[in-house]
């Protein structure tokens, strides 16, 4: 899987874009989660699906602050500051470990910006983030769903998303029929 993302945090507001390409299909995910609600959309199709309350989040979902203090987190455990060079450029690499995943954030040696994160978790799992751009205070707009979406159901968001592939993955197909 590859996958590229985008993330604005803003209280306890966070919404994320996501653009992942798995075997031979190429989504684009959004996901605004604000409060107890959760929204997820597919701009292609100008369609979202809502979940409310702490079922709709789930257990593994993090709300802004919670992201932000990941980011900071208090049970982290410094490791060391090293200068990595990649790519022709100099960079500064502050490692922590959490819970038996090592954390590396890497920053610009010339900027001090943020540029790229990564985890290695226990079980080899590895993941790595580039970071494009920084933006301090997002618009609002990122928070909300944008006017002209049709709100759908589960099984209508999986059809949106995958359209004829639905099927493969036990996602109930819908089809139109014409008459005359």
């Amino acid at each position: 899987i590859a996958a590229n993302y985008g993330l604005a945090v803003s209280g306890n507001k966070t919404y994320m874009k996501t653009n992942m390409q798995v075997a031979f299909f190429n989504l684009t995910l959004e996901f605004i989660m604000n409060g107890d609600n959760m929204y997820m959309l597919n701009s292609k199709q100008k369609v979202y699906m809502e979940s409310t309350g702490s079922d709709g989040l789930g257990e593994d979902m993090m709300t802004g602050d919670q992201i932000q203090e990941a980011l900071g987190s208090s049970t982290s455990e410094y490791q060391k500051t090293s200068i990595v060079k990649s790519k022709g450029k100099t960079y500064i690499c502050e490692e922590y470990i959490d819970n038996g995943t090592t954390f590396k954030y890497y920053f610009d040696q010339s900027t001090e910006e943020l540029k790229r994160i990564e985890y290695d978790a226990e079980d080899g799992t590895t993941i790595a983030m580039d970071i494009v751009k920084l933006i301090g205070n997002p618009a609002d707009s990122y928070f909300e769903v944008p006017a002209g979406f049709k709100k759908v159901d589960e099984d209508g968001f999986t059809n949106a998303m995958l359209g004829p592939y639905a099927g493969l993955l036990g996602a109930a197909q819908t089809t139109t029929k014409v008459n005359g």
